[in-house]
Order: structure tokens, then sequence, then C-alpha cells
């Protein structure tokens, strides 16, 4: 505050808590929803132009392939991850928010637990490295960190423009070239601006006192 005064352009929330045990654990709500919730106290002091919430696509039911996931579309998070990540839209929800629900992010190191696994599986020639884990008419979408960032850096730089609702982008909608050879097609949410893949992506402005 010395430095830059009270405003902030944007805060960008990528916090939280996860484990592999699929348990539910206190640590995600004291983490994840009561953190976000500290975390909006502590900027109650300054003048906040927006605020970032990366939440996760699974946070929607699935539908059948091919059929369009967008805001409207019921939330079903079974898993105790997804769950607190909906628990914590609803506390931000009063807030000037961007709510992101990207696909499993990974990078060129591998920095994606479960991606990096199946990549390993298959090279080291294992059995299970030849069977897909899930629907194979489904499958799992993907996003590079680059793009996650160059998105982030466009909603802040486009902060007093974005639209209420941002819509899904169909495939046929020309975008920025992505690493989407990683990715395969969801009937998820994936990221409205990278049309490899079909999510959402809510903006929701706070009303002005």
């Amino acid at each position: 505050r010395l430095a830059y005064g009270d405003k902030i352009a944007a805060c960008i929330h990528l916090a939280g808590y996860f484990d592999l045990s699929g348990e539910d654990n206190p640590a995600y709500d004291a983490v994840t929803v009561e953190g976000s919730r500290r975390l909006l106290k502590g900027l109650q002091a300054f003048e906040l132009e927006q605020f970032v919430f990366a939440s996760t696509m699974l946070a929607h039911a699935p539908t059948e392939p091919g059929e369009p996931i967008d805001e409207d579309h019921p939330l079903e998070p079974k898993f105790p991850y997804r769950a607190s990540k909906v628990r914590t839209e609803k506390v931000l929800r009063e807030e000037q928010l961007v709510l992101m629900r990207p696909a499993g992010i990974y990078d060129d190191t591998g920095k994606s637990a479960f991606l990096a696994h199946q990549i390993a599986r298959i090279h080291e020639r294992r059995f299970n490295g030849k069977v897909y884990p899930g629907d194979l008419s489904r499958g799992q979408a993907f996003l590079h960190l680059d793009d996650f960032l160059d998105a982030v850096d466009r909603i802040v730089d486009r902060r007093a423009k974005l639209p209420d609702v941002f819509p899904n982008w169909p495939s046929s909608v020309p975008g920025p070239k992505t690493r989407s050879s990683a990715r395969m097609p969801s009937s998820r949410p994936g990221w409205s601006i990278f049309p490899a893949t079909t999510t959402s992506l809510t903006c929701r402005r706070r009303k002005s006192t």
C-alpha cells in the first residue's frame, strides 16, 4: 500500500486444498472456503476492480457427448475438491467476480500428476498404459499452463469490457493457437476462449453503491 496506494486492478485467486484420497478433509473448508473468505475480508480496505477465481471444470454435472455446458447447467460436484470449489463460488458471488472453470492444467515438464502418470505408463509400455481410465466417448480436456496464463492476462487487461456472461465458443470459431494435441474431446466445460474444449467463463459485476 505504501508503494502503490489503495487501488488494485485485479486479484487472481488460485489457492485451494487438494489431495488424491477422494475423501473429505477439514482442510477443504479451512483452506479453500474460509481462506477465500479471509482473503476477501483483507481486500475490503482496498479499491478492487476485479476478483478472478479459478474453480474447476468438474463443478457441473456431466452431459451426453455433443451437449454443451453453460452457466445454466446444474452443478453436481461429486467429490470433496469439486464441492469445496462450488461452496467457495457461493461465498464469492457477491463480489465483482470473474469465475473461471479450467480443464486439467499441464506444462512442458509434466506438472500434471494424472497426465504425467499416464504418459509414464505409455512410455514404460505397461499394460495399463494401453487402457484409458474412463468412458472413451467422453474423454478428458487439458489446458496448457501458458494458455491459462494468457487467459488470465486477457481477463485482467479487458476487465472493464467483459460481459456478464462470457459464452461458450463453438469449435468453428477461430482462436489463438494452443497446444491442443494433449487434449481429448470432453462433454464437461473447458475454456471459452480456447475452442479445443467446451468451457464457460462467468463475469459478475459488483453493484455500484
